[in-house]
């Protein structure tokens, strides 16, 4: 083939595989770019793009080879740099990201979009005051960009800010109405601060944001319920989310009109123990395959949005039924003295919960309560966390049954938290369940809390018999072990005298 003749068909491949990395196809994509590289092979847009087939592809070591290939060929490209900054941010490798976004600022001092990319560098690592900085900068330059804003809304959020936060969601709504992402994180910040219908309507935009959702909750190919009569109908509501969630949310399947109406749950065997004998769910199923027929189909987690135009929550509900045995096994067990029996959870599942990092707490931040005489710890954490007991020496200070137990989830869990006095616990499903026991429960909260818990009462809108202890400064628990010390102490006290 003479020269003219292939590059004229390398140029009909390339277009090809532009077109197919447009549409989404990186694998068809990567294939026409290796046939032009097997050619050129120094030729930098290819081996940026090449690049980027296999970014999206999450091979980011091969990602990372093929963009220092183009900046070793091109070393004045602003756009090499960025991109292989953003891949360092994906790898979690800060550092050089870092030192890669500062090799293209000295490129370009007034990129808007590298300013943008610090920022999310800086937000990343939760460093949310460093990461408004390079917001700003990049706002300075240009206000075109929806996704600035958005994210120094989350930035201001995350800092307390709530105001502010909702100031620039709405200006990254203002540039583009369609704007899920800004919308939805307006809801959370207005579900914070002051929930309200509109919050609820925004929440529903949660499935259209996150991929690993979209998929668990477009994949029921049934009718979405629109809170249309189910007369004669056969409803699925399926769980969503974490364990809490649903246990929270349960609550609004009771407000559900049924007349000759059939309600399937369809969860995972985990949450089997926790709803099967809700009266309101006619069936549980683990398997779609197991429905012949269904008219509708709602998630757990949309049913506040069913109900969205009520004035008041739907009040506390406690479907849970214990096991008469387990419960008296677990009396028998703990109640060997007439000490106040208090479970505590301190560490959540970092693998399960993004936010891990804000609420779970160091065991040894405990000892001062864990010494308070008269009172028997009982540890609640099942498998995270257990090993805090041994490498802190706790062994005396702390109980923890949890080696043999729970074959079934939560079976002896439910019995275990029914025959304690008090539960103290970080922001996790046990703070749902015990508080659904209608148990005296303690949730240590950070300084920025989910949403459910609101930013400042120390009771809670959701729940009876639950008390919130809020972070009084960002990522500091010092004041909150004070404070449930003191009230650890006077309820001792109450119950000695």
């Amino acid at each position: 083939m003479e020269e003219k003749e292939l590059k004229n068909y390398l140029n009909i491949i390339s277009k090809e595989g532009f077109s197919a990395l447009q549409s989404g196809d990186s694998i068809v994509a990567l294939e026409k770019f290796e046939i032009i590289l097997s050619k050129y092979p120094n030729n930098p847009k290819i081996l940026s793009l090449t690049s980027l087939c296999y970014y999206n592809l999450n091979n980011f070591n091969k990602a990372k080879e093929y963009i220092s290939q183009a900046i070793s060929n091109s070393p004045s490209e602003i756009g090499f740099y960025i991109n292989k900054g953003n891949i360092l941010l994906k790898m979690k490798k800060y550092d050089e990201a870092e030192a890669v976004y500062k090799d293209a600022l000295k490129l370009n001092s007034q990129s808007s979009e590298l300013f943008y990319n610090f920022g999310v560098l800086y937000s990343d690592q939760h460093k949310y005051t460093k990461a408004i900085i390079f917001y700003n900068k990049s706002l300075k330059i240009s206000q075109s960009n929806k996704f600035v804003f958005n994210n120094l809304g989350v930035a201001f959020k995350e800092l307390g800010y709530y105001e502010k936060a909702k100031k620039n969601f709405n200006k990254a709504i203002a540039l583009d109405n369609s704007f899920s992402e800004g919308k939805y994180n307006l809801g959370i910040t207005i579900l914070l601060t002051n929930p309200n219908k509109t919050a609820w309507e925004y929440y529903e935009l949660r499935k259209k944001i996150n991929n690993e959702r979209k998929k668990q909750l477009n994949y029921i190919n049934i009718k979405k319920w629109d809170g249309s009569s189910l007369t004669n109908k056969i409803l699925i509501i399926y769980s969503e989310q974490g364990i809490g969630d649903n246990v929270q949310f349960a609550r609004y399947i009771k407000l559900i009109k049924k007349e000759n109406t059939k309600i399937i749950f369809y969860t995972t065997k985990k949450l089997e123990f926790l709803f099967h004998k809700m009266i309101e769910v006619d069936e549980i199923i683990f398997n779609l395959h197991d429905v012949r027929r269904a008219d509708y189909c709602i998630s757990i987690m949309s049913l506040p949005y069913i109900f969205r135009f009520n004035k008041k929550l739907p009040e506390p509900y406690n479907f849970f039924q214990i096991n008469k045995e387990d419960n008296k096994f677990w009396k028998n067990k703990i109640n060997q003295n007439k000490l106040l029996k208090v479970g505590l959870m301190w560490q959540g599942d970092s693998n399960l919960n993004k936010e891990d990092y804000k609420r779970s707490i160091p065991l040894s931040k405990f000892e001062s309560i864990l010494q308070i005489q008269n009172i028997e710890f009982i540890s609640l954490q099942k498998d995270m966390g257990r090993k805090q007991i041994t490498s802190n020496n706790y062994q005396n200070l702390i109980t923890d049954f949890f080696g043999n137990i729970d074959k079934i989830p939560f079976k002896d869990t439910l019995a275990l938290i029914e025959n304690l006095d008090i539960i103290i616990t970080i922001d996790t499903s046990v703070g749902h369940i015990a508080a659904t026991l209608e148990k005296e429960t303690w949730i240590m909260l950070p300084y920025v809390p989910d949403f459910r818990w609101g930013i400042k009462d120390t009771n809670s809108h959701w729940y009876n018999k639950v008390r919130l202890f809020r972070q009084h400064k960002i990522n500091s628990w010092d004041e909150v072990i004070v404070d449930i010390k003191k009230l650890l102490e006077l309820n001792l006290n109450n119950k000695i005298n």
